[in-house]
């Protein structure tokens, strides 16, 4: 798995290259001489929540806490209760 991440930071360094060249070559807004400071790596955590530990949170929430909610981030709740097959995900 080690090696697989090399290769893709080895990838990701020659996309950063290339766009470089190509936005300096097109007349992009970089200053004659820029640097960029690219991070060489970056970590990503992942993590999947409990969803029923996600639906006892959703439950708990009064009236005014569940509106507020809703107006914040839209129906966006309802996806707890969506049933899931994962066979057919993995597919």
């Amino acid at each position: 798995m080690d090696g697989k991440l090399l290769h893709q930071e080895g990838e990701n360094r020659d996309v950063r290259y290339w766009s470089e060249i190509n936005q300096s070559q097109n007349g992009d807004s970089l200053p004659v001489g820029y640097i960029s400071r690219y991070a060489e790596s970056t970590c990503v955590n992942v993590r999947q929540n409990d969803l029923e530990e996600l639906r006892q949170v959703w439950e708990s929430l009064d009236r005014e806490g569940r509106q507020f909610f809703f107006k914040t981030y839209g129906d966006i709740a309802h996806l707890l209760y969506v049933q899931v097959d994962e066979t057919m995900l993995q597919a």
